[in-house]
């Protein structure tokens, strides 16, 4: 429901806008992760292909 999501948005979901954070670690000011993973651009492409479906 409504609550998976907002969790799922805030506590899972990187942002592009967050250099790669969830909101959550953007809040507390966890430090951006450095290790593998995708960077921003690739996260925002990956985002429009799914979104294109």
């Amino acid at each position: 429901g409504l609550g998976r999501w907002i969790a799922h948005y805030n506590e899972r979901r990187p942002h592009t806008a967050l250099a790669g954070r969830t909101p959550d670690e953007a809040y507390h000011d966890v430090p951006t992760p450095s290790g593998p993973g995708l960077t921003p651009d690739q996260m925002a492409n990956s985002n429009a292909v799914r979104m294109a479906a």
